[in-house]
């Protein structure tokens, strides 16, 4: 099914005069006291006017300071470039050569411990068995307007040997896209292991794990399901919209 919705986002770009690219590579890591973390790479270019704002995860589901999650926030490659605060926690300045290529380089960890639990399971679930996300509480990026153009592309490294990765973008170690940043950060990721003997995908994996467990991951899975069901239906809806409009432009 996300192999089918992938192939009709990639398929389907939206129309824009400009397209920018965002490409992150996630690796699975060790961060502080050996915990579990990944280790984030966002690369892109930089505005024509050479300054251009970055926002970190800040809130989601009206839970905030999501940016406590994010560490060792830096840029990688060129030189001439800088990173300042600005007025906002959330949001940094990178400041470099016009239309520079940036690489920005950050790591994401859990920054809760415990059973999981509600509101914690709104912030970033990175632990030894399993790593959900979602785009609002994960993903580092270039300020953009919500109907702005984006080709996008992940790629996932050093999982662990049963983990399967399944994405709002479709299932695998790399998946591209063309989207919107509204989309992007509505989107949803999930590294979960293999269960023997269930196919279908990682996220239908964390669903048979959570099965047995408790009333308040069920919950978790539930929801995060439904954030997957949200995005297919809200960008399908999107496609047609926009075929629909591109065929009357063509017949008329």
């Amino acid at each position: 099914m996300l192999n089918l919705f992938a192939a009709l986002v990639v398929g389907s770009t939206p129309a824009s005069s400009h397209i920018d690219t965002l490409r992150y590579e996630i690796a699975v890591a060790r961060g502080d006291s050996r915990r579990r973390a990944l280790d984030v790479r966002v690369r892109f270019r930089a505005r024509p006017d050479g300054r251009t704002p970055i926002e970190l995860p800040h809130s989601w589901t009206g839970y905030t300071d999501l940016e406590n999650q994010v560490s060792a926030l830096r840029l990688a490659g060129d030189r001439s470039a800088t990173l300042s605060d600005s007025d906002a926690n959330h949001v940094k300045i990178v400041r470099s050569r016009p239309s520079a290529q940036i690489e920005l380089r950050y790591r994401l960890q859990q920054d809760w411990s415990g059973t999981l639990r509600r509101p914690e399971y709104f912030r970033a679930i990175i632990g030894e068995r399993y790593s959900l996300l979602v785009a609002q509480n994960a993903l580092v990026h270039p300020t953009h307007a919500d109907g702005d153009s984006l080709a996008i592309e992940f790629t996932w490294k050093n999982l662990l040997r049963d983990w399967r990765v399944s994405t709002s973008f479709g299932e695998g170690t790399t998946q591209r896209a063309h989207t919107t940043i509204e989309d992007l950060l509505e989107s949803a990721f999930a590294a979960v292991p293999a269960t023997p003997g269930i196919g279908g995908t990682a996220y239908t994996n964390a669903l048979v794990m959570y099965a047995d467990t408790t009333s308040t991951l069920r919950s978790f899975a539930e929801a995060f399901g439904r954030i997957h069901r949200v995005f297919r239906r809200s960008l399908r809806a999107r496609i047609r919209i926009s075929r629909e409009r591109r065929l009357h432009r063509e017949g008329q």
